[in-house]
């Protein structure tokens, strides 16, 4: 992968390797010298990412769901993998619904509490936001869940106003639902750059396809 990008044929050619090696699920991770060089790997890519704008667009989110793919991840271990990169974007000034990952409402709470202003008025009431968003956040950890659905108001707004409060395949401004680009189901995350917005109709004939 001289281009450090993962085409759909490589991807595939991936697949057919790790077929006829019969390499399964999760092997990478029970090696720890081995997963240490895989986390390596994520790590940099990741960095790469992240190094123009602090951002992951549609493409690069594409090249995170072939590496979790390729180093046979799951969504949690992939997350802990990026979380702390993510973090150090944030630190940067990057917004979080931008970065295409999913980080946990304790760290970014702790992170957040440690490089804000309490005494700022602004800050207090994005932090009260915040906390709430975290409430709803672990109602779901309490029920076994480890990922959820959970679309912050921010989030929906950006992408109503980006979409102009209709379909973007129909133009339809009835019956009109919040979809994952990536679907949810195959790692996509609930940034705003992986939201669009689908009528019912249109919904329903994507399914779960990516796109």
């Amino acid at each position: 992968m001289k281009d450090n990008l993962i085409s759909n044929e490589e991807i595939n050619s991936v697949r057919f390797l790790k077929l006829l090696l019969d390499i399964k699920e999760g092997e990478f991770t029970n090696d720890k010298k081995l997963y240490n060089e895989v986390a390596n790997i994520i790590k940099i890519q990741t960095e790469l990412m992240y190094v123009d704008d602090d951002k992951i667009d549609k493409n690069e989110s594409m090249q995170r769901v072939h590496l979790q793919e390729v180093f046979g991840l799951n969504y949690d271990q992939f997350l802990l993998l990026t979380n702390d990169i993510a973090l150090d974007a944030i630190e940067r000034g990057a917004d979080w619904t931008d970065l295409d990952s999913y980080i946990t409402g304790e760290a970014y709470s702790k992170w957040y509490k440690e490089n804000k202003l309490p005494d700022d008025i602004k800050l207090r009431k994005e932090i009260e936001q915040l906390d709430k968003e975290i409430e709803a956040l672990d109602k779901d950890y309490d029920r076994g869940d480890t990922r959820v659905r959970h679309l912050t108001q921010d989030v929906k707004d950006k992408v109503w106003n980006r979409d102009g409060g209709q379909c973007v395949q129909c133009g339809n401004n009835e019956n009109i639902e919040f979809d994952h680009i990536i679907p949810f189901s195959k790692g996509g995350s609930n940034t705003y750059r992986n939201i669009q917005l689908l009528c019912q109709d249109c919904n329903r004939q994507k399914s779960d396809n990516i796109g």
